[in-house]
This record gives structure tokens, C-alpha cells and sequence, in this order.
């Protein structure tokens, strides 16, 4: 169908994850539990992860939304702000709760994977656009893994604030994994 639109997901480092993004939506798709979706894999240089995610955050932002995000939904057939979903783990998983807590964020909805490199900034402006009255994000599912003992105290902290501010247009999900570790 040359008029069908898709979902995007945005998986970043997806030197890493990339081919899981694919084998999800094959496997997916085979037992119809999910949609076609476009999948965008975003490469991230191991040295420069730190400065991209964190240190220079605002630029690596202004970049998907002012060129990456407008160029794919142009040149592919996305249902643009509709289904756009963000995939990071660790700094990027981080990276993730800041565009989160944008009051118009770029994405609908947020995977988000043994988050890393949560500050006290990112934290308060989680709080504030859930405060906000412009709030337009549909669902984030965080997760970590129980041996991620450096994690817990921000998944708490996280996970009072979605609690404390519950929303009719938002489903978070927060889970730990029992069996798992920081690489699973």
C-alpha cells in the first residue's frame, strides 16, 4: 500500500542494538502483536557517548529535532508525532529521560533501558512537564536490572515521581528484573 503510514522507533546506539530492534518486529509482526514499524538506528561512538548524551546534550537534541526527526518523517512514510518512539539504554537511557521532560518532546513514547547519567536537572524537568498542562507523551517503560545496585536510587525517585503524578494520557511502567544484569 503506497499510502500506508508506520511508527518509527529510534534506537540509539544501534551498532549495539539495531539488529535486536528488527528481530523484535519480525517476531512481533509473525504472531500479529504488533504493528509494522520503522526502525532508525542511530550510531553513537563509544568515546563520544558521554559528550553527545550528557555533556552536550542540548546539541545532540537540536539535532533530532530540528534535522534527523524532520528528514525521516519527509522522505519515509511515518505517522510523524502519532507513534515515535526513543530506545536507549545506559546514557542513552538517560539522554531519553531528558527529551522526556521537554515540554514538547519529539517523542510519543520512550523505552528506556537501565537508565545512566540522571541528574538533578533531568529529574526536575521530568517533574515539571508532568506538571505542565502541554504534556502530549502516550507511554515510558524504564527498566533495570536488580544487580544494577547504582541505579536504584534514581529508579525510585523516578518511579515516585510517574506514582505521584498519574495522568489519564500516560501509562508508565517501571520494572526490575530479578535475573538479569546491566548487559542483558
Amino acid at each position: 500500500e503506497t499510502s500506508k503510514k508506520y511508527p518509527v522507533v529510534y534506537v540509539m546506539d544501534s551498532q549495539e542494538y539495531f539488529l535486536q530492534a528488527i528481530a523484535y518486529q519480525k517476531m512481533l509482526r509473525f504472531q500479529n502483536y504488533s504493528p509494522e514499524f520503522i526502525v532508525i538506528g542511530i550510531i553513537t561512538d563509544r568515546r563520544q557517548r558521554r559528550k553527545l548524551l550528557y555533556d552536550d546534550s542540548e546539541k545532540f537534541t537540536y539535532f533530532l529535532k530540528n534535522e534527523l526527526v524532520p528528514y525521516i518523517d519527509a522522505n519515509l512514510r511515518t505517522l510523524k508525532e502519532q507513534i515515535r518512539i526513543y530506545f536507549g539504554w545506559e546514557m542513552a537511557g538517560g539522554f531519553g529521560l531528558e527529551l522526556f521532560g521537554e515540554n514538547e518532546s519529539i517523542f510519543s513514547d520512550f523505552i528506556i533501558a537501565s537508565p545512566s547519567h540522571i541528574s538533578e536537572k533531568r529529574v526536575n524537568s521530568i517533574r515539571d512537564v508532568l506538571n505542565s498542562d502541554s504534556f502530549n507523551i502516550n507511554s515510558i517503560y524504564i527498566s533495570m536490572a536488580a544487580e544494577e545496585s547504582f541505579l536504584e536510587t534514581e529508579f525510585k525517585t523516578l518511579s515516585a515521581i510517574f506514582e505521584n503524578h498519574k495522568m489519564i494520557n500516560l501509562t508508565p511502567s517501571f520494572k526490575v528484573f530479578e535475573d538479569e544484569v546491566h548487559y542483558t
